[in-house]
């Protein structure tokens, strides 16, 4: 065929050969756009901060991706397919920086033909800070009341400090962490209980973040409470003899923990007097005696000493009425008292030297009287 009839038979008909070709280019296309399909997947972006710096403030959590590809492949695509990165170990300074993201695909995704991904954002802008550790005080975290009557003395910790990493900028504004709550309600004695940290900041990482131990060391509370106008019980007086003066009610404030306290009910026997010195009649002032728990404390009573007048009973007076005639005078035995003892010693002292001095003046009268009479007779 020469080249001549070829031309000729391409030309033959030329305007329905051009729409055919048209109609193919048109179908061709068709085809292609119903098979190759688009979809945009969020992916997580992570920040890899190996080195010296770690970002601070806000950075995206996602970046988007554009995925091309048949319809089928696109459907099954998911974002754990791919993993988007920045990388800030070759950042040795404080400051901001623009950073590229690198994108990564999954085994599955490679196989895929055609298939194309592409990102919306290939750059992020990240201001960073240089790192540092820093160590804080673990302080527990405390809900509830302890029961009525007790308080919480103090909360050890273990261990009492952990050690925090991150941003210089943020550690500086951190200066304890928090544990989870720690339940208290109505304890009214020590106990121990595991704990968690609580997290400042997704920026801070807590260095063995495993958990801790809190005691909780409880005690009673201190209470003081008033007892009034208490009787006084005698113990140890002779029979032969009997308390003959009124004696005063005593008042006494003690001191305790208050669970004990409150409920306490004093006994007969809680103010006391010992007569196991009285030997004789006569006043004497005897020490006030309270007898109460060990575990309580006296901070005052109304009265330390009390004096009592000690009399015999009216049988033994009336058998011993002769030997009493001689002795009309009450006498003072203050045996628990030496200051008193040299005071009456004073006294008696002083009453004889008195009785001198009124001795010798009334002989001095005698005898100036006699001298008188003498001269009256010789006249």
């Amino acid at each position: 065929m020469s080249k001549r009839s070829l031309i000729e038979r391409l030309l033959d008909k030329w305007p329905a050969k051009i729409i055919c070709l048209i109609i193919s280019i048109f179908l061709y296309i068709f085809h292609q756009t119903s098979v190759i399909d688009k979809r945009n997947i969020a992916v997580p972006l992570k920040i890899v901060e190996n080195g010296l710096v770690m970002h601070v403030g806000k950075v995206p959590s996602s970046i988007s991706v554009v995925v091309r590809g048949n319809n089928s492949d696109i459907k099954s695509v998911v974002p754990s397919d791919f993993e988007a990165t920045v990388t800030l170990d070759d950042i040795t300074e404080k400051g901001d920086y623009i950073v590229p993201v690198k994108i990564s695909l999954s085994e599955k995704l490679m196989e895929f033909d055609p298939f194309e991904v592409k990102l919306k954002k290939q750059q992020v802008e990240i201001s960073v800070d240089l790192k540092e550790i820093k160590y804080v005080e673990l302080v527990p975290s405390v809900v509830g009341e302890v029961a009525h009557g007790y308080t919480i003395s103090s909360i050890e910790m273990t261990p009492s400090f952990v050690e925090i990493s991150g941003a210089k900028s943020l550690l500086d504004k951190v200066s304890y962490i928090n544990t989870t709550k720690i339940n208290v309600s109505n304890a009214k004695n020590t106990f121990s209980s595991e704990c968690n940290f609580i997290q400042v900041s997704k920026n801070i990482k807590i260095e063995d973040a495993d958990s801790a131990k809190a005691t909780v060391i409880i005690s009673a509370l201190e209470y003081e409470k008033k007892f009034e106008n208490n009787n006084v019980k005698i113990v140890n007086l002779d029979d032969e003899f009997e308390i003959v003066s009124n004696i005063p009610k005593v008042n006494i404030i003690l001191k305790g923990p208050m669970p004990e306290l409150e409920t306490y009910e004093p006994d007969d026997g809680f103010v006391q007097i010992d007569c196991s010195s009285v030997k004789n009649e006569g006043i004497y002032s005897l020490p006030v005696r309270i007898n109460y728990p060990k575990n309580f404390k006296l901070i005052s009573k109304s009265f330390d000493k009390i004096n009592l007048k000690v009399s015999k009973n009216e049988i033994e007076q009336k058998d011993n009425s002769d030997e009493n005639q001689t002795n009309n005078e009450e006498q003072i035995f203050e045996p628990v008292n030496e200051d008193l003892k040299n005071e009456n010693k004073d006294k008696e002292h002083k009453d004889l030297m008195l009785s001198k001095v009124e001795g010798a003046v009334k002989s001095m009268i005698q005898n100036e009287s006699s001298n008188n009479l003498t001269v009256n007779d010789e006249r």
